[in-house]
């Protein structure tokens, strides 16, 4: 009965079975654990990995599984990455994960593993062009840059949800626009064009500023670009306080090569979370700037402030300088000292200037031409509009009415701008801004009993002038040449009346405003329907 129950006992009753059955079992589920958990659609289980992974599924490295970049090249790499995920895993089920930011450390190794980023990509000859800038890995990570050893997550972060991997310019700024730095505002090497041209190129694509003719006559880009940063990147000790609390590390502090050795080099902890920004870009001067004299000598450039800045004058809508929205400053152009005495003659200061020479520095001669241009004409018309104002001021006599009185303020404001200002800083708005106060002399002139009649006032005699040149050259149509330095030529016959583009006749192609037309061209219209002796008459 014993052998009977013995030889018919359960087979997994045997010791051996559980031996044998239960590591293989424990293999099997572990395999296919290890796989399933891999795959890049599990680690949204967690819902706060949501927003990586959709901006993981947006960017390039939509077809890499998240573990061939978290996890590193080999199998000690991977068992790490496994004991790390049970961690988050646990982190997670106990909500140990509200209390920190979620954060991975992605090894250089995973970068450069076969059939990614490979070794070939640090050699220095394999140039990498980013918003318009030559670039190479290997200057960086080849070698320390200043006592820092880079990693590819240095540039390559996410601080930014929702741009993965991609990279942040903001540590671009940091490295090279700290005080010390290749393109440092404190560098005294800014005084050298070179400098800035380790990015920015003069091509054809600066055209609208008409930068080769700037780069032809070798000017120094800091004396239009004087700003270009905001924010010193700073690190403040509170800062430290958000990590740490032991004594004995904040008191190294000041150690910057050790520091940026155990936050970059060995931990990959982003810039920002240490240093404050750095923005690389054009700084508009701020029309507090104007202030800093005030309490002694108030408004003394006032009108060329309204100018420049464009805006301020009385019903006349905002026309800002392209110079002033560029950041251009006043010393960039005002370059030239010279002495000056006070009333008294008791003290002698010292004023500084700016002439036709200053212009022809970044425009060349030519430009010369167009300031006189713009002065014929503002103030020829400026005379003209003074005139108009004088006999509306004297036939409106007494002035009673408040609302008459202010608007002729209004003129008084304006035509003082345009007078003092100097059309130089901005033809254009000085323009408007006789327009707008013709207006409010018409409106003053409608309004008083009986009411009075003004002459036509118009400065806009060449806005049909078609093309974009009419920006600057609005008074080409009172410009007589002779062509080719033999023929009288009109500028009002050609763009106005006959509607003619400019660019018929000018380029902007390797200078700004060169002649492109010969007198061929010019027959093809002069010499068409000809009579017989016609030229002799």
């Amino acid at each position: 009965m014993a052998a009977e129950e013995q030889n018919g006992k359960k087979w997994w009753r045997h010791w051996w079975v559980w031996v044998i059955g239960l590591p293989v079992a424990l293999l099997v589920f572990t395999a296919f654990a290890a796989e399933y958990t891999s795959r890049s659609s599990f680690c949204v289980t967690c819902h706060y990995m949501v927003p990586f992974y959709e901006s993981w599924q947006e960017s390039e490295h939509h077809d890499i599984e998240c573990v061939q970049c978290h996890f590193p090249p080999g199998m000690a790499g991977k068992i790490k990455g496994k004991v790390n995920g049970l961690y988050q895993v646990a982190a997670y089920v106990t909500q140990a994960y509200r209390r920190s930011r979620p954060w991975a450390e992605i090894e250089d190794a995973s970068c450069m593993r076969s059939g990614c980023h490979d070794s070939g990509i640090l050699s220095d000859t394999n140039i990498v062009i980013f918003k318009n800038v030559a670039f190479t890995h290997g200057s960086h990570l080849n070698e320390p840059r200043r006592d820092r050893q880079l990693r590819c997550t240095s540039c390559h972060s996410q601080i930014v949800q929702g741009e993965h991997m991609l990279v942040t310019t903001s540590t671009c700024a940091l490295c090279h626009l700290w005080h010390g730095g290749v393109l440092a505002d404190d560098n005294p090497r800014q005084t050298e064009s070179g400098e800035c041209r380790l990015c920015h190129t003069m091509t054809a694509e600066t055209r609208p500023q008409n930068h080769p003719n700037v780069d032809k006559l070798d000017v120094a880009c800091v004396s239009c670009h004087g700003k270009t940063t905001i924010g010193d990147g700073a690190v403040s000790l509170d800062r430290c306080y958000q990590c740490h609390f032991e004594r004995d590390r904040l008191d190294r502090y000041d150690e910057h090569v050790l520091l940026h050795q155990i936050h970059i080099t060995d931990n990959k902890i982003d810039c920002l979370n240490c240093h404050t920004r750095i923005q690389h870009k054009t700084v508009i001067a701020q029309e507090v700037a104007q202030l800093d004299c005030q309490g002694c000598h108030p408004n003394l450039h006032e009108p060329q402030h309204t100018l420049f800045t464009g805006r301020g004058a009385h019903m006349v809508p905002n026309m800002p300088n392209a110079m002033f929205s560029r950041g251009i400053q006043c010393q960039s152009c005002h370059v030239y000292h010279r002495e000056v005495s006070f009333p008294d003659e008791a003290e002698l200061g010292e004023t500084v200037y700016a002439d036709e020479d200053a212009c022809a520095q970044c425009h060349g001669r030519g430009f010369t031409g167009l300031v006189e241009q713009w002065n014929s004409f503002i103030y020829r018309r400026l005379s003209d509009l003074e005139g108009i104002d004088r006999r509306v001021r004297t036939r409106a006599r007494p002035i009673t009415d408040a609302r008459v009185a202010s608007l002729l303020d209004s003129v008084s404001y304006n035509m003082r701008v345009v007078r003092d200002g100097h059309p130089v800083h901005n033809a254009v708005y000085a323009k408007a801004i006789l327009d707008s106060t013709y207006s409010l002399l018409r409106t003053v002139a409608n309004s008083v009993e009986p009411r009075i009649s003004l002459p036509p006032f118009d400065t806009n005699v060449g806005i049909d002038v078609p093309g974009a040149c009419r920006t600057c050259h609005f008074a080409i149509e009172t410009v007589n040449v002779r062509a080719f330095g033999e023929y009288p030529f009109s500028h009002n016959i050609h763009a106005v009346q006959q509607q003619l583009p400019c660019e018929m006749c000018h380029s902007n192609t390797a200078t700004h405003g060169e002649h492109i037309v010969t007198p061929s061209d010019c027959t093809d219209c002069h010499h068409t329907t000809e009579k017989p002796n016609q030229c002799a008459v």
